[in-house]
C-alpha cells in the first residue's frame, strides 16, 4: 500500500485533464514554447514559491487496531493562465475562468478519477491575480485540487 494517495492522485487528474480539456495542460516545468497571445492553459503542480512546492498532504487514524486505515488529505496546487499582447482583461479572465470550469467538469465526470484509495477529488479554492505588464496583460488563476482518501 502506497504511504500517501498523493502520486496517484496527481498523475490521475493531470491524465484527465489533459484528455478532457481543449487548452493546453501542463505537468509542473513543462515547456508552452514562446509567448505572445494565449487564452488560456492549465499548469499542474504550480511551483507556490517555497522551493518546488506544488502540494501537500497530512494523515490521520480513522480507526484503530492492527488493520486500522488512515484519512488522508491532500492537495495539489495548479494555476491557470491568459495573456495577451493587447491591454483588454475581460477577454482574458473569460478564458480563464472559462477553462477552470472546464477543470471542475472533468473532475466532476469520475469523482475519485480511478484512484483506488480515493473518497473524491475536488476543486477546494482559489486566488485570482490580473494585470498589465510592458508585454501586454495576464490573468492568473491559481488554485487547489483537493482529494480525501482511506488509506
Amino acid at each position: 500500500m502506497a504511504p500517501a494517495t498523493w502520486p496517484a492522485a496527481y498523475a490521475a487528474i493531470l491524465s484527465a485533464l489533459r484528455a478532457a480539456l481543449d487548452v493546453p495542460v501542463l505537468d509542473a516545468d513543462d515547456d508552452l514554447g514562446a509567448g505572445g497571445d494565449l487564452r488560456a492553459a492549465v499548469v499542474l503542480g504550480t511551483d507556490t514559491g517555497d522551493e518546488g512546492r506544488c502540494g501537500v498532504f497530512a494523515q490521520e487514524y480513522h480507526d484503530l487496531g492492527a488493520t486500522a486505515t488512515r484519512d488522508d488529505i491532500g492537495t495539489i496546487d495548479a494555476q491557470v493562465f491568459a495573456q495577451s499582447g493587447g491591454d483588454d482583461l475581460a477577454p482574458l479572465r473569460a478564458a480563464a475562468f472559462d477553462a477552470l470550469a472546464d477543470v471542475e467538469s472533468a473532475l466532476r465526470s469520475g469523482i475519485t478519477l480511478g484512484v483506488a484509495s480515493a473518497l473524491r477529488i475536488e476543486l477546494s479554492g482559489g486566488d485570482v491575480f490580473q494585470g498589465r505588464t510592458e508585454d501586454g496583460t495576464f490573468v492568473e488563476v491559481r488554485f487547489q485540487l483537493t482529494y480525501t482518501a482511506l488509506i
